[in-house]
């Protein structure tokens, strides 16, 4: 099921707890598994380090995660987010369109993107993804600014939201 979901993928975020060194290398085996199927540079990869809202419980560091993909992948990028405050989770979607689709940010809002007829509407579609992500994510520079993250009033009600 999994090399199935894996052949079909056009692109993949790969999930680790930062709090959770079995995670990381479940990470890293997923990854060879996706090269093994797809290739090396076969599809746009997101690596998210998440829950770094346990920090005082974090067994995987920022530095670290960031040298695997830095060195093992051509196509990714890290970040690290929180769903449970849904810190930087619209930042995620939006860097996976983004490798998806290999739009900049300003083709994503701009109405002047010249593109053919049937592809003029995924992109006016991905613009208005992209206005719901940007309204409704949190980044971690809020969130750094927020004393006590779970009674912070800009997020306590947050839930992380799946496009």
């Amino acid at each position: 099921m999994r090399e199935l979901s894996i052949r079909s993928g056009r692109a993949f975020v790969i999930v680790f707890a930062v709090n959770n060194e079995q995670s990381f290398y479940e990470a890293q085996t997923l990854w060879n598994l996706i090269t093994k199927i797809k290739g090396f540079d076969g599809a746009p990869v997101v690596v998210v380090g998440n829950k770094v809202d346990l920090d005082r419980e974090r067994v995987v560091s920022f530095q670290r995660a960031q040298n695997w993909v830095d060195t093992d992948m051509s196509n990714a990028s890290y970040l690290e987010t929180s769903a449970k405050y849904n810190i930087n989770v619209g930042e995620l979607f939006k860097q996976l369109l983004i490798r998806t689709y290999g739009l900049a940010n300003n083709e994503m809002h701009s109405q002047s993107v010249k593109a053919p007829s049937g592809a003029r509407g995924r992109l006016k579609s991905l613009g208005n993804i992209m206005e719901v992500v940007r309204r409704k994510s949190f980044s971690l520079a809020q969130a750094a600014s927020c004393s006590a993250i779970p009674d912070h009033p800009d997020i306590r009600d947050q839930k992380c939201c799946i496009l």
